[in-house]
């Protein structure tokens, strides 16, 4: 995703309203919602804007700009599977189901969810669904108390860390318990093999916050090493590994062992090596290709071995394994990544890179 500066790590809702016959409690309705956001704990973490008598070219504007993870429109639908926005002169307005996919297909950004409080929108939130993960829609008309209430119960869970399923029951359960008829109204579509029980708004940005913040971490890291201050750099690998809230794809665990085995080096080519230290590099080497199977792990740990049988320690089994570990490199496909692991370790290990830079290139 792509946020705006500031804005990293909030849930940003877009209001959207039109109402051509004025009929509607559209304040009421709004009010409502901020009532709830202000009363969660996450409120800080959502933010609410709104545009009121929408015109087309307001919505794209609006969009454009705020890039909402969720677009809320409240209004009227028709049985024909349009919603009515406002003309240039404030005559009703009517889109299509097609206009609206066409819509959100060039325009979709952060949206995760997009809520039709109108009636018989089921038909547009499911053109929508086409090409945003979820959205809500009305199976037939619903009056304007009832969708408030349902509404509103719908962001109060958002606010408190609710997933997107356990929102929309919510707001259904919220019209039970009010005594209103209509809690099968609202119905919940989804993309193709989207799963809404997994679909976080608030915890999944914080996460990515969180993830985004390690692998600034593992580069910064990186640039410590490049200027040769390795124990400052195995200071920081520890306090990495010490942050256990942090979900770490393998990718990112991969390459913190690859950086822990160029540290445990410290600037200084295998046969210069104990055997202990090059025992600890080949583990984690091992590690780093068993979680992320790069070309690049494979073939430096090749050439680690192959460097340390200079020593002479175990010379003959150390060249049968680093001939079978570089055979089974060079079966792996080159990726962007494996430059910038080689162009790390030509940093640290310029002499080594030397040496054997034409077994890093994949003829």
């Amino acid at each position: 995703m792509t946020y705006l500066p500031g804005q990293i790590g909030k849930v940003k809702v877009l209001f959207v309203s039109a109402d051509p016959t004025q009929s509607l409690s559209l304040h009421e309705e709004v009010r409502e919602i901020t009532d709830e956001i202000r009363a969660t704990t996450h409120r800080e973490l959502l933010t609410f804007e709104q545009i009121g008598a929408t015109r087309p070219k307001d919505l794209f504007r609006k969009l454009n700009e705020y890039m909402p993870h969720i677009v809320h429109f409240s209004g009227h639908g028709n049985e024909n599977g349009e919603l009515k926005f406002l003309g240039e002169q404030g005559q009703e307005h009517p889109i299509s189901e097609e206009a609206l996919e066409a819509l959100f297909s060039t325009l979709k950004d952060n949206i995760q969810v997009v809520v039709l409080n109108a009636c018989y929108s089921e038909r547009q939130a499911r053109a929508i669904t086409n090409v945003i993960n979820c959205a809500i829609g009305m199976r037939r008309d619903i009056r304007d108390k009832p969708a408030i209430v349902f509404s509103s119960a719908f962001y109060r869970a958002i606010g408190f860390g609710r997933s997107i399923q356990e929102a929309f029951d919510q707001g259904k359960v919220a019209l039970q318990m009010e005594n209103m008829p209509g809690h099968t109204i609202p119905q919940l579509l989804l993309k193709e093999k989207v799963n809404p029980k997994r679909i976080y708004l608030i915890q999944n940005l914080q996460e990515r916050d969180k993830q985004n913040t390690y692998k600034q971490q593992l580069k910064s890291i990186e640039r410590i090493m490049t200027r040769g201050h390795y124990q400052e750099a195995y200071q920081e690998i520890m306090s990495l590994l010490k942050e256990t809230d942090v979900k770490v794809s393998a990718r990112e665990q991969a390459r913190l062992k690859y950086l822990e085995a160029l540290i445990q080096l410290a600037g200084k080519r295998p046969s210069a090596q104990v055997l202990s230290v090059m025992r600890r590099v080949e583990e984690l080497l091992y590690g780093a290709s068993s979680l992320h199977n790069l070309f690049a792990y494979t073939k430096i740990l090749a050439i680690l071995k192959q460097d340390f049988a200079r020593t002479g320690i175990r010379v003959r089994k150390q060249k049968e394994e680093a001939d079978k570990l570089s055979r089974r490199a060079d079966l792996l496909q080159m990726h962007t990544e494996d430059h910038e692991i080689i162009t790390l370790f030509a940093s640290c290990l310029p002499q080594v890179f030397q040496d054997y830079k034409l077994q890093l290139r994949k003829q």
